[in-house]
């Protein structure tokens, strides 16, 4: 091969080179300008918040993505690092949750979110008897009497007020009075269940607001299979 030759093809594979430089960088350059924002959502009780959907918007180009979270509660979203991001949590029946976060490229940014029940109205089952200035977010409770015929008090009913968001129980037994307390409560709608042996079952509805006690008051009536 002549010198002249050997030239061009030199000429030919730098120019080669040159041009696949960018597509071999172009990935490499697009990995890296990415972040991630994850993290889980839970209510006040502690469960996990599935379906809660997600929503992610870049504040510089107002492009906003959206995601759901898993059955475990949690969320996994691919952004564009080096950027602002308001990051949104909203789930029916809750409060809707905003935080605004700097996600960096190449990293992992976590945010949890915790979702707060919207107060319900309208349930006639509950009497609100009175609000507890400055007292602390878990702090509702379910109180009041059961009683048989004839006014005379039931003690050692069983009374169990289900959480009707998260199906979780929380259950006491009456005083010699008839008289319970359900303390620490997270803000919901729960369904009162009073059972004793020789009385048919009661159910009532609570609802716990922010702060706020509800008083249930169960007349029971003697079961049919009742025997002296």
């Amino acid at each position: 091969m002549t010198s002249a030759s050997q030239i061009a093809v030199s000429i030919w594979v730098a120019l080669i080179i040159a041009a696949m430089a960018p597509l071999n960088c172009a990935p490499l350059y697009a990995i890296d300008s990415q972040g991630v924002v994850k993290g889980a959502v839970l209510d006040v009780s502690g469960a996990v918040a599935a379906k809660a959907t997600i929503s992610v918007k870049n504040n510089k180009t107002g492009v906003t993505i959206t995601a759901k979270t898993g059955p475990d509660g949690t969320y996994r979203i691919v952004v564009e690092g080096n950027n602002r991001y308001e990051i949104v949590a909203e789930l029916p029946g809750f409060f809707r949750e905003t935080s605004v976060f700097w996600v960096l490229s190449t990293r992992e940014t976590s945010l949890d979110f915790l979702l707060r029940l919207e107060p319900t109205h309208g349930y006639g089952d509950v009497f609100i008897i009175g609000q507890k200035p400055g007292a602390p977010y878990m702090a509702g409770s379910i109180h009041g009497q059961v009683i048989g015929p004839f006014g005379s008090a039931v003690s050692h009913a069983r009374v169990v007020a289900m959480d009707e968001g998260t199906r979780r129980e929380h259950s006491v037994e009456t005083r010699n009075d008839g008289t319970f307390n359900i303390d620490h409560l997270p803000e919901g709608r729960y369904d009162v269940k009073v059972e004793v042996e020789g009385y048919e079952p009661e159910h009532l509805t609570a609802v716990i607001e922010y702060a706020v006690d509800a008083a249930l008051k169960f007349d029971l009536i003697r079961s049919k299979n009742y025997i002296r």
